[in-house]
């Protein structure tokens, strides 16, 4: 076992034993993304100025910090419960960013789990690349307009998503547009998904999951397959 993952299941058991108390860490505890694998993760994901990613869980905001720097045009939203790790990402967003970037990325205090109570109603379903982009950020949500999904989640975290993850994937459908989710640790068990890509060539043989879903079907597209 690395010893990143020997790190989240100790962190994570230590949760399991205070499951009576608030705990902030429902999804996992903070483990930033090592430089390697938020390099990996732009390889796989593949964004461009048409894009927006979200990141449930962002911690102090280093992995959407990243990809906001090094895709133009994109526009990334983090979602993160503790506000201790909100505000050290707004401090990383101020000084770590240029201005014009800075105007592309959002860390927002609020829990993953309930994400979709913030997303638009019935009527944006049908919403269109072009109307994504003419979205102001704080405007943005995960249902609408996420294009492409980091997790760095522990697999009870992940449980807890899936109804969240479900719908995502079928209102993609319904807007026929692409998405992409990348799971860093650990693989989504849900049904017959199976992820479109595996990559264990990171430090450790930590791996990382690639699902793709071509806005058509309900299952990720194999590898290979147009």
């Amino acid at each position: 076992m690395s010893d990143t993952l020997a790190i989240l299941h100790k962190n994570s058991n230590n949760n399991n034993n205070n499951d009576n108390t608030e705990d902030f860490f429902r999804l996992a505890p903070f483990n930033p993304s090592s430089q390697q694998i938020q390099e990996k993760a732009l390889d796989h994901l593949k964004l461009s100025k048409d894009d927006v990613l979200f990141d449930l869980g962002c911690g102090d905001g280093r992995l959407l910090c990243h990809a906001v720097q090094h895709v133009p045009g994109l526009r990334c939203v983090g979602i993160e419960i503790d506000p201790v790790y909100v505000e050290r990402a707004q401090r990383r967003i101020h000084e770590l960013l240029p201005v014009e970037a800075q105007s592309r990325m959002e860390v927002r205090c609020q829990d993953a789990l309930r994400v979709m109570e913030t997303t638009g109603d019935e009527t944006t379903t049908t919403t269109s690349c072009s109307d994504t982009r003419h979205k102001p950020l704080s405007e943005l949500t995960l249902l609408d307009d996420a294009t492409a999904l980091y997790l760095f989640v522990l697999p009870k975290g992940l449980q807890k998503l899936l109804p969240i993850l479900e719908a995502l994937v079928e209102q993609r459908i319904k807007q026929q547009r692409k998405l992409r989710i990348l799971s860093y640790m650990f693989q989504i068990h849900h049904g017959d998904w199976e992820p479109t890509l595996v990559d264990r060539t990171a430090k450790g043989g930590c791996p990382i999951y690639y699902y793709e879903w071509n806005g058509v079907t309900k299952l990720p597209i194999r590898a290979g397959d147009t």
